[in-house]
């Protein structure tokens, strides 16, 4: 009943044997960090140092901790600086893009998996992305005013509702006052059809009119 298991650690601790996994300062709130079994060191991973870890990849990381704004080396062995919310720095992804202010209300964008580069996606911001088919988009959040290149490459400048400009839709036809009643996809042309030939949206002419002398052509 009085037999101890004598584990290696135990082992170890008893006789004097040289432990393989040296920690010098592990303990919270010293800065220095520890060898991990797969030999890597860490100084300063506690929250708080803005210092990180060497993780089993062999990366190394320096600031992880929220609100440092410096990010980490991950397995695919990209740098991430200012990751962290509010920081308004991005991160390079696993394709090896680089983002930069992704986060919202910055007003930059992120290089996508395609490499396109967007530039101030965000709602509100105006600007737009370039999209899988390389077709630029500027403005294409509501009520901007201006639209988004589509898959065919036809540029549309004021798609949204009450903007009174139009599209080109897939069949090549050009729309101006999109909304209902005008610019078919027939390819025929429609300009101020919104009043007349569409009682039920008498008022799109009115609102059309007043976005447009306050937006850009």
């Amino acid at each position: 009943s009085n037999l101890i298991l004598l584990t290696p650690a135990i082992v170890k601790m008893k006789f004097g044997l040289k432990e393989e996994i040296n920690a010098q300062g592990w303990e919270p709130g010293t800065g220095m960090g520890t060898r991990h079994r797969d030999g890597n060191q860490a100084q300063g991973w506690e929250p708080g140092t803005g210092m990180g870890t060497r993780h089993r990849d062999g990366n190394q990381a320096q600031g992880w901790e929220p609100g440092t704004g410096m990010g980490t080396r991950h397995r695919d062995g990209n740098q991430a600086q200012g990751w962290e919310p509010g920081t308004g720095m991005g991160t390079r992804h696993r394709d090896g893009n680089q983002a930069q202010g992704w986060e919202p209300g910055t007003g930059m964008g992120t290089r996508h998996r395609d490499g396109n580069q967007a530039q101030g996606w965000e709602p509100g911001t105006g600007m737009g992305t370039r999209h899988r088919d390389g077709n630029q988009a500027q403005g294409w959040e509501p009520g901007t005013g201006k639209g988004t290149g589509h898959r065919d490459g036809s540029r549309a400048q004021g798609w949204e509702l009450g903007t009174g400009r139009g599209t080109r839709h897939m069949d090549g036809s050009w729309a101006q006052g999109w909304e209902p009643g005008v610019g078919h996809r027939g390819g025929n042309q429609a300009q101020g059809e919104e009043q007349r030939e569409c009682p039920e949206h008498s008022q799109l002419p009115r609102l059309s009119q007043g976005l447009q002398r306050r937006l850009p052509e």
